[in-house]
């Protein structure tokens, strides 16, 4: 797997990114070592160390013992309570959004929503997760509460792998 862009100026972003989005894709072995991922990515240790620390507290990877991370298993039952917040979230930011007169984030909204109805049969996941996502952060973002961004955003790594994984 090619890791994805990340910026140039930084190696350990570099790193973070690429795990994350393998993560979140499934595409990691079941336990991977610091090492392999390192040479795989032809970088030190440490920036492969901080991204796996990073994602460590962010509950995508556990460290079982002395052989490496692997990936967290996916939680049925997490994922539905994300999704219940998730849903209690919507609705207020849906609430706020009736007050505010934001025309850009309306916009932006209304976008997601048309892109949405495009759906088909057809539609590849990986779009599908991208309109779902982008349709819920503009529905966010039109509440004008910065704080439910601050919520849910770390919790959608979570959602994606839940959405891909049969």
């Amino acid at each position: 797997m090619t890791p994805p862009e990340a910026p140039a100026s930084s190696i350990r972003s570099t790193g973070a990114c690429w795990r994350r989005s393998a993560t979140t894709r499934c595409h990691l072995v079941f336990e991977t070592r610091q090492g392999e991922l390192a040479d795989g990515l032809r970088v030190s240790r440490q920036p492969i160390s901080h991204a796996l620390r990073l994602l460590h507290r962010q509950g995508l990877v556990v460290e079982p013992g002395r052989k490496g991370f692997r990936v967290t298993p996916v939680d049925p039952d997490h994922i539905r309570h994300l999704y219940e917040v998730r849903g209690a979230l919507d609705g207020r930011a849906r609430h706020a959004s009736r007050v505010r007169e934001d025309k850009r984030s309306a916009r932006k909204l209304e976008s997601a929503a048309r892109e949405g109805r495009g759906i088909t049969e057809d539609t590849p996941l990986p779009e599908l997760i991208r309109l779902d996502i982008g349709f819920h952060q503009a529905l966010c973002e039109l509440s004008g509460n910065p704080v439910i961004e601050v919520i849910i955003g770390p919790q959608r790594p979570h959602m994606r792998r839940a959405m891909v994984t049969p």
